[in-house]
């Protein structure tokens, strides 16, 4: 790279080499996944006062020269990379959308609630809209990674 700082969503590595205790390692894992996880829901906060835009996500394609940019870094930065992507891709897998696990969560939870299962037509429809919405998602952030990576 050019030695200069890279930030995802925010972050900033900041890789330190030494040797660790197992425990100092657990610990710092748990930290890392920690201010990744307050990382994602600030982000998530400044999307809903707008003080953040979805044009700031990266897609598929922005993921992927993100982590080319990483690897050629090295590879404690790639570590990191793919660490703070599976964390992320984690956090967001349990978020209360449709088609996403935490909205299977939320199926079950209401079917709690009313003592009866929620109706397959109405769960379709439900899962219909949140795919297709999560299409529209993942095609504007792709957008916006073609706008970034070819404009430079």
């Amino acid at each position: 790279g050019d030695g200069s700082e890279r930030r995802v969503m925010g972050i900033v590595p900041q890789i330190e080499r030494r040797p660790a205790r197992p425990l100092e390692i657990v610990e710092r894992g748990w930290d890392f996944c920690w201010s990744t996880t307050t990382g994602i829901v600030g982000f998530l906060y400044g999307l809903a006062t707008g003080q953040s835009s979805l044009s700031e996500l990266a897609g598929p394609l922005g993921v992927a020269k993100l982590s080319g940019d990483s690897a050629r870094q090295g590879s404690g930065a790639f570590l990191f990379f793919i660490a703070y992507v599976s964390v992320s891709i984690g956090f967001l897998q349990i978020l209360p959308f449709p088609a996403l696990d935490g909205g299977h969560i939320i199926y079950v939870l209401i079917e709690a609630i009313i003592r009866r299962p929620i109706p397959t037509k109405i769960k379709l429809w439900i899962q219909q809209v949140g795919m297709a919405l999560l299409i529209l998602l993942i095609l504007f952030v792709s957008y916006h990674d073609v706008l970034r990576i070819f404009s430079k």
